[in-house]
């Protein structure tokens, strides 16, 4: 109940975001329970626990798929660089009116 309570507090707090006011910390520290909840129900929901740690265990997978697709694009820019850098005109040579 009383997370319940506090996560309406950060709900109506959260309507004042696009004024200037300055972020009051124990607000943001109050939101991190959030992520500590949802840990709470995957130690209690076996299908949840199986999907989290799978998650986990993929990013680092994900993190070299990442590196690779990362290099393919360097590779292929700098590619069209090389074949195609300095073949087209700028647009801005083109304009005859001045403004």
């Amino acid at each position: 109940v009383i997370v319940s309570i506090g996560d309406v507090g950060m709900d109506i707090g959260g309507v004042f975001a696009g004024a200037n006011i300055p972020p009051f910390f124990p607000v943001s520290v109050l939101r991190t329970f959030r992520i500590i909840r949802v840990l709470k129900l995957a130690r209690q929901w076996e299908n949840l626990r199986v999907i989290l740690v799978t998650l986990v265990k993929s990013l680092k997978s994900v993190m070299y798929l990442c590196i690779l697709m990362l290099l393919f694009i360097l590779i292929w820019a700098l590619l069209g660089m090389e074949l195609f850098g300095g073949r087209f005109p700028r647009p801005e040579y083109n304009y005859t009116a001045e403004y």
